[in-house]
């Protein structure tokens, strides 16, 4: 495989890799205040799913943090399955991890089907936690769900054209990434079922006009007891008589905002950043990321102070499971 170039990002300074071959074809295009970087003329990088636990490193951005830097550590994986694999599906897995001021990282995986591309999304608010370098990695994995016929070398997956690793210029403070760590999955088994793990209200600078709210999720339908376990349950959530072989789910995904006045009481109306956006989880797709992002307006007549909400509700189909370590709300400038 290809050695993938270094970025060698100075202070205040962005950096975005993106495969020359396509830098005018992506399906998503990075902020317009971040350089574009080339890593190459070879374009796509191949994960072998057949050698489960192999992490390709894809992308690698390095810079320097001053002490309580604040950085959004953003990206655009599109996962491609070719035409010619054994398995009709395999797991394309992602994570980023930047270390060197203190370690964070951030993942998001979902199951791409043969012929057929996904996007995924890991993104995350880097704090520096003492001045120095700082390099972030975005790796690939792949795992094999559903393993059928041979030869096991024909699974791979690629992150195709238009995929890069972003990171920001240094943030304001009150940019973050809010703490999740005290959730726990959870099972919504009939249709109407309904959780809200994200209720935080937060703070932002005076004389700030909009920012961007992102808010990501994940959840497993219990079409199989697989996967719909994580650090936060004690074994599988899909047991028994909620598994339902070849069931889909329906979910759905509001995101709000509302501003607070100084005494803490409402003010204006709630912002509707996502509106009920449903999202079909199929046997076949088992997990799905769920990624948002919208702007929210100031009103300078209120506190900047806001709290913002995140709800997933079952619509139809059969049980699903959110899954809590991948609740991911940003708050970025």
């Amino acid at each position: 495989m290809a050695r993938i170039s270094r970025v060698a990002a100075a202070a205040l300074m962005v950096a975005v890799l993106v495969p020359s071959a396509i830098a005018g074809t992506a399906s998503a295009t990075p902020p317009t205040d971040q350089k574009i970087e080339t890593i190459g003329s070879e374009g796509t990088r191949t994960v072998p799913a057949y050698d489960e636990g192999r992490l390709v490193q894809v992308f690698e951005a390095n810079f320097w943090a001053s002490a309580g830097e604040r950085r959004y550590i953003s990206s655009n994986v599109l996962a491609k399955q070719g035409t010619g694999t054994s398995d009709p599906l395999l797991m394309a897995q992602t994570s980023i991890i930047c270390a060197g001021t203190g370690s964070q990282q951030v993942g998001a995986n979902m199951n791409v089907q043969r012929g057929q591309s996904i996007t995924l999304n890991p993104r995350f608010v880097f704090i520096s936690q003492n001045s120095g370098n700082v390099s972030c990695k975005l790796y690939a994995a792949g795992r094999r769900p559903d393993p059928t016929g041979s030869p096991a070398s024909s699974n791979t997956w690629f992150v195709d054209y238009g995929s890069y690793l972003a990171v920001s210029a240094p943030m304001p403070s009150w940019t973050r990434t809010f703490d999740t760590s005290s959730l726990t999955s959870k099972r919504l088994d009939d249709p109407g079922d309904n959780w809200t793990p994200i209720d935080k209200t937060f703070t932002i600078a005076s004389g700030v006009t909009q920012f961007d709210l992102i808010s990501d999720h994940k959840v497993t339908v219990c079409s199989s007891s697989g996967g719909s376990e994580d650090s936060t349950t004690n074994g599988p959530l899909c047991t028994g008589d909620v598994v339902v072989p070849g069931g889909d789910s329906v979910v759905s995904l509001t995101v709000r905002v509302r501003q607070k006045t100084a005494g803490g009481a409402w003010c204006g109306g709630p912002q509707t950043l996502v509106d009920g956006k449903t999202y079909l989880v199929t046997r076949e797709i088992h997990h799905r990321m769920l990624f948002s992002k919208g702007v929210v307006t100031v009103d300078p007549d209120c506190a900047p102070v806001f709290t913002v909400t995140a709800n997933i509700k079952l619509e139809s189909g059969v049980a699903t499971v959110v899954h809590a370590p991948n609740e991911t709300t940003l708050v970025t400038s």
